[in-house]
């Protein structure tokens, strides 16, 4: 179910509606009627059917504490109108900086490319949050180059033109990075 599940819980009940006025069109007896209603409650009542729904929940609202407190701090601790980049979208809410997403929900060149890691430094931002601990994960769990995106700091000239100022921890995501430009004239 992935990370976008949530995007579907507020259409539920009135998916529930049609499904309960499409059982009534159904010509079947009130005996299997009642079966199949006490095997769908039986269902989505079940805690193992939405364990991982409600894992996955709690984890994405503890971290929403977190992404908010990164927002606030840049806010704090970076100039107005400094580039940032960042996928999350509570932390470019909370900092108010310009903003670029390697998904192109920003930028017009990304939207219609795709993800373009030597793109994104060429702007030259001045900010960077990044997932801390992101190789505990399988990189084929992740959208696309969403791995690719948070090992930027892997790379020799994002080392060379970026160091660590901060860290955040998260409840299940390793934690965040905050990365800043360094003033060097020549990169």
């Amino acid at each position: 179910m992935g990370e976008y599940y949530r995007f579907f819980i507020p259409i539920l009940p009135i998916f529930y509606l049609f499904a309960a006025d499409g059982l009534k069109e159904i010509n079947l007896n009130k005996f299997y009627i009642t079966i199949l209603v006490l095997v769908l409650i039986v269902f989505l009542l079940n805690p193992i059917s939405f364990k991982n729904m409600r894992l996955e929940t709690n984890a994405y609202v503890q971290n929403m504490h977190v992404y908010k407190e990164v927002g606030i701090w840049l806010k704090d601790n970076v100039p107005e109108n400094s580039l940032l980049v960042v996928d999350l979208g509570i932390v470019p809410y909370y900092s108010e900086l310009p903003t670029i997403t390697p998904w192109g929900l920003h930028d017009k060149y990304l939207a219609h490319n795709g993800t373009d890691l030597n793109y994104i430094l060429s702007k030259k931002p001045e900010v960077f949050v990044l997932f801390r601990d992101i190789n505990k994960y399988n990189p084929g769990s992740f959208k696309e180059n969403m791995y690719e995106f948070h090992t930027l700091n892997k790379r020799e000239d994002f080392q060379r033109d970026y160091s660590l100022v901060k860290t955040f921890e998260t409840y299940n995501k390793g934690g965040l990075s905050i990365y800043r430009r360094i003033n060097n004239e020549t990169s």
